[in-house]
């Protein structure tokens, strides 16, 4: 079924079984001195199983001033090496290859992790220049960097070549050095961060230093990828394809044995963690370019979920491996279910950076919005068949309410799941295909996975059933799960009766609006509305109450660091610390928090406040059996995100 992901290839003198990989992200997950815990190691035995080519560990400190995060992987000491020796043997039980990154923050090291001010090639701090593209909750510093003397240049390679050895004393098959996403390998490289006159302001200087000691050290059959941005999106203060092209035959030249091609940086994060809204593949063509300026291996990453784009890539020979990181977070075993012919089986990504990036950034362990399962050890996951055999009715078929009845269901609970509409997935099936100009279609993947799921598990689900007091008296349930989601929240306004006034669901269900000017109500729901809508050439202008836009709880990081870009680009209009005073015929009187008052001229009002959960159901059942047990999940509990959802539901089912 993949032929050209199943063929096996080298990297040096090291044979991979097959050509998808495991691409290196930080979990922060080890322990705070930088040790594997049993937390990280559960996440990558995981992946050991799941039949991959190559595994790379994470992004792991060589030097204290190099550090980044608070619980981020270490290799500064021979102390690390026992752990890091027990994680490569676990990734390589069932004939996986396994590499280990190192890496240097360089300028974005954090002084509250290192302790100390950070190094760099230049004194060029992270500011005013990533024009408020910076993913500044990662805890990167701002601080002005010392720059580096050439005895600090020579003490750093020193250090790149001891973890390399370590890595090679751990027991893993070759080592990736990081040289992408803005770290001290990239600053180096870059023409902007790096304004040095000696020696080592040649972009590529330093990394090839790197590489050609290394080489000397580790000897001739220990392979070394580097990993680079192969453009940064950050215009004339990035690093460029152009240069990528110059600078990677150089590193082949010193050694290097697999160029792995990200992109992006800290100042053009959302190229780096690209959000749900960029397409599939979206930076394959930068390793197709590079594949042909060098002769040895090159690496693909970026939005790719799915075996299949995968195996159009290789086969097109854009690149000769695929490498993926939030797909392996959301599902471990995507290779083994891929070559056994169970595609359908696989839980793909749905590109929210909910569980992984934005925990990530604010200090915490990694997890999977639509996994449970990952980043957690036993007993925290286990399903075992519970002792006594449950009738279980499920209220609701969005993802929280389907999640539970998986959960149920594989316990051995006999599980009838009800869904008052004619389709399962909830809103999150809404959002998926609601907005024609702004790609959201990959949040479906975790409703195709669930649909899948209650087909493969049997489990009896009934459409345009909605449950009632009277059905819940009939079926004498022995638990019922609560999964009834919310209700658009509609304020009780003179003017909301207008035919010219609609509300976020109209726009989801029609997909568009009369007139061309639309004047949306709301700048944290509204927000996708809007840019949709101003690409559909309409005349758009937001009125939110705060001085803020996209702060829901599911948009985080680099999704709304991309919204706010769109938003921009698309000349939406934004009324901030503004609210509407009143409706005449086709005006608004607006009245900001100044007191000064403007009147607007519309076409349609789009109303995006949010949503109430729905507990009327609820509320009778508790009322009416206070005994029953019973469990409340997803947004009838409150409207959140689909991570929330699903780890309810997984809860929920693991509870009964």
């Amino acid at each position: 079924m993949f032929p050209h992901l199943s063929k096996p290839i080298n990297i040096g003198k090291i044979q991979l079984n097959n050509r998808l990989a495991v691409a290196p992200t930080v979990h922060n997950l080890a322990s705070e001195e930088g040790y594997v815990t049993d937390r990280l190691m559960e996440i990558y035995r995981s992946k050991g199983r799941g039949g991959w080519g190559l595994i790379t560990v994470e992004a792991t400190y060589l030097r204290m001033d190099g550090r980044n995060f608070s619980r981020m992987l270490g290799i500064y000491t021979d102390k690390h090496v026992p752990g890091l020796n027990e994680l490569a043997e676990a990734i390589k039980e069932d004939g996986v290859k396994a590499s280990l990154q190192i890496m240097h923050g360089g300028r974005l090291a954090a002084p509250r992790f290192s302790g100390t001010r950070p190094l760099a090639p230049s004194a060029i701090s992270r500011g005013s220049e990533s024009g408020g593209i910076a993913l500044a909750g990662l805890g990167m510093s701002a601080m002005q960097p010392k720059e580096m003397v050439p005895t600090e240049i020579e003490e750093v390679i020193d250090s790149y070549v001891a973890a390399a050895l370590r890595v090679k004393e751990a027991g893993f098959d070759m080592v990736t050095i990081h040289g992408a996403h803005g770290f001290l390998v990239s600053q180096f490289m870059s023409r902007y961060q790096n304004r040095r006159g000696d020696k080592y302001g040649n972009p590529a200087a330093f990394p090839v230093e790197i590489i050609k000691r290394i080489r000397k050290a580790a000897g001739p059959d220990f392979p070394i990828i580097i990993r680079i941005s192969g453009d940064e999106y950050f215009g004339d203060k990035g690093i460029t394809i152009a240069e990528s092209l110059k600078l990677c035959p150089q590193f082949q030249a010193a050694g290097a044995d697999c160029i792995d091609v990200s992109a992006g940086g800290v100042e053009g994060a959302d190229w780096a963690i690209q959000p749900l809204y960029f397409p599939r593949g979206c930076i394959v063509h930068l390793a197709e370019q590079i594949k042909k300026v060098v002769s040895i291996p090159v690496i693909t990453v970026g939005r790719i979920n799915d075996p299949i784009l995968a195996e159009e890539i290789v086969a097109s020979e854009k690149a000769d491996i695929v490498a993926m990181c939030r797909g392996a977070i959301a599902d471990p075993e995507l290779p083994k279910k891929a070559f056994q012919g169970r595609v359908d089986e696989i839980r793909k990504c749905i590109a929210c950076d909910l569980g992984c990036t934005d925990r990530m950034a604010s200090q915490r362990g990694v997890m999977c919005a639509v996994n449970y399962q990952t980043g957690r050890v036993k007993p925290d996951f286990d399903l075992p068949i519970s002792r006594s055999r449950k009738k279980v009715l499920v209220v609701g078929g969005g993802v929280a309410g389907m999640e539970a009845a998986r959960v149920a269901t594989l316990r051995g609970h006999e599980v009838n799941l009800y869904e008052k509409s004619e389709q399962l997935g909830g809103a999150v099936a809404s959002m998926a295909s609601a907005f024609p100009r702004l790609y959201t279609r990959d949040l479906y993947n975790i409703v195709e996975y669930l649909q899948g799921q209650m087909n493969r598990l049997e489990v009896k689900v009934e459409l345009k059933s909605e449950v009632t007091v009277s059905l819940i008296e009939e079926k004498q349930p022995d638990a019922i799960v609560f999964a009834s989601g919310a209700e658009t929240y509609k304020p009780e306004l003179s003017w909301m009766s207008s035919p010219k006034v609609f509300f976020l669901e109209d726009y989801l269900r029609q997909q568009s609006l009369p007139g061309e000017r639309v004047v949306i109500v709301g700048g944290h729901h509204g927000c996708e509305a809007a840019v949709s809508l101003a690409r559909e050439k309409k005349k758009v202008t937001i009125v939110e109450e705060s001085d803020a836009l996209a702060m829901t709880p599911y948009i985080y990081i680099v999704r709304r660091i991309a919204l706010l870009r769109y938003v921009e680009k698309e000349k939406v209009a934004v009324l901030s610390r503004t609210k509407i005073k009143e409706m005449n015929e086709n005006k608004l009187v607006l009245l900001g928090q100044d007191g000064r008052q403007q009147s607007l001229e519309f076409d349609s009002i789009l109303i995006a406040l949010g949503r109430n959960p729905n507990r009327h159901l609820i509320n009778a059942i508790n009322e009416k059996w206070p005994g029953l047990e019973t469990y409340e999940i997803g947004d009838c509990r409150e409207p959140r995100n689909i991570m929330a959802a699903v780890h309810e539901g997984f809860r929920a089912g693991q509870q009964i």
